[in-house]
This record gives structure tokens, sequence and C-alpha cells, in this order.
């Protein structure tokens, strides 16, 4: 769960049943795929994002609401 020496993970708190835990947001790196996590691969772009969910969950409790539509 590194990519371009940036590593992270968000737990996600799904609103489904599943038998999963630790259903996550991170990085797409090392091994190729996230066995139902959504990993990012936006290469030097995943700093940012890191950035920008730490600043958005410090201004709201904590929680980022996320949405997954699979076609």
């Amino acid at each position: 769960m590194v990519l371009n020496g940036v590593g992270f993970s968000i737990d996600l708190r799904p609103g489904f049943r599943t038998s999963r835990t630790a259903i996550q947001i991170h990085p797409d790196g090392n091994v190729p795929g996230t066995l139902g996590c959504i990993g990012l691969n936006c290469g030097s772009e995943v700093f940012g994002f890191y950035n920008w969910a730490q600043r958005y969950m410090n201004r709201h409790g904590g929680e980022i609401p996320v949405q997954v539509n699979i076609p």
C-alpha cells in the first residue's frame, strides 16, 4: 500500500452487508490489485490526495462520505 514513497490507508465503513474487514482507500502499489478496496494509482499525485484527505477529515469530524457506483 505504498506508491511513489507514499503509504497510507483510510478506513471505510460500508453501508452494506459484508464479511470483509478493513475496506480502505489506499495507494495501489507494491502488488497491484486491492481485493475490494479503492486503490489509487495516480502516480505522483497520490501525495496530494493524502494531504487533501487529511485536511478534509480534520474539518469534518474525521469522515469522508464515499459512494461507489458500479455499472
